[in-house]
């Protein structure tokens, strides 16, 4: 299964795909491989599809009309919408497979669940922590983008954590809206009198914007900033 994203369906689409017609030529005469999307597209994106996955998986898991099989697996990238149906994977005892998203370390609350991921915010954590340790940088400006993927937001929490642990550090967190026009020159000014290095977690048209300000206010080249 999958979002309703234009973004996500030209890759993990194509790969299922192929891996159930190999699945069919390899297999066809000892068991039999049905595969079904699950799309609804009045979510628009992963940050609304969390709110609804549940409702729409277990709509399917439980008509009537569908064929039990001997084993239910539920595939997808993952996102936001992976812990909640951990819920439903893990109290039917179905397995879930995910090639994007890792699931909770403790596996007493996702025995079902397999990653083939391998990143996760710790792995981004323990990137910027080794980035931040060998370069000796103590300050830190964090812009949040708070209508971007889930993901960020744990990540801006862990990187907190991370910093305010961290003996001599010194950070700043912004949170902007994407949703709404963000003023980068104010941002950047303000930026100027804290710190040097800016860690922006939000997605990439953010970063488009960020580039543009930081030109126009000669922050770029020779300036000093990262």
């Amino acid at each position: 299964m999958y979002p309703n994203a234009p973004g996500a369906i030209p890759f993990v689409g194509p790969a299922f795909e192929t891996a159930v017609a190999d699945l069919r030529q390899k297999y066809g005469a000892i068991f039999e491989v049905k595969h079904t999307y699950l799309v609804d597209r009045k979510y628009a994106n992963a940050v609304e599809l969390a709110f609804g996955i549940e409702v729409m998986t277990a709509s399917w898991y439980y008509d009537r009309e569908r064929t039990p099989a001997n084993l239910t697996v539920l595939i997808f990238g993952g996102s936001n919408e992976a812990y909640p149906l951990n819920r439903l994977a893990e109290s039917w005892k179905t397995l879930m497979i995910t090639s994007v998203v890792n699931g909770p370390r403790d596996r007493r609350f996702a025995s079902t669940w397999i990653s083939g991921s391998c990143v996760s915010v710790v792995t981004y954590e323990r990137l910027f922590q080794l980035l931040l340790t060998k370069y000796g940088w103590r300050s830190v400006y964090i812009v949040l983008d708070v209508s971007s993927n889930l993901f960020y937001t744990a990540m801006s929490g862990s990187l907190v954590r991370t910093l305010a642990q961290t003996m001599g550090s010194q950070f700043v967190e912004h949170r902007v809206d994407s949703s709404r026009n963000v003023p980068w020159d104010d941002i950047l000014k303000e930026f100027r009198t804290r710190s040097r290095v800016l860690i922006l977690l939000a997605h990439g048209g953010l970063l488009r914007e960020l580039m543009r300000a930081a030109t126009h206010l000669d922050m770029l080249g020779m300036a000093g900033y990262v």
